[in-house]
């Protein structure tokens, strides 16, 4: 099963070098906003599932390619 999720963002100038490469560290918190989105796009984010089920997400696998 093959699942992708995509979607258009902006990278601010402050989160890039001066070659315009994206850091380390902005790249992961991009990832982690990308995460956050896709299980809200099917409403399976933690917030949903504590109000509705008092439950919570834990451990999710992610792969991510650099």
């Amino acid at each position: 099963m093959k699942i992708e999720y995509e979607r258009e963002y902006q990278v601010n100038y402050t989160e890039v070098d001066q070659n315009l490469k994206l850091a380390l560290v902005d790249s992961i918190t991009l990832q982690q906003n990308m995460g956050t989105e896709y299980f809200e796009s099917f409403k399976s984010d933690n917030v949903i599932l504590r109000n509705q089920n008092n439950a919570a997400w834990v451990v999710s696998k992610t792969k991510v390619h650099f």
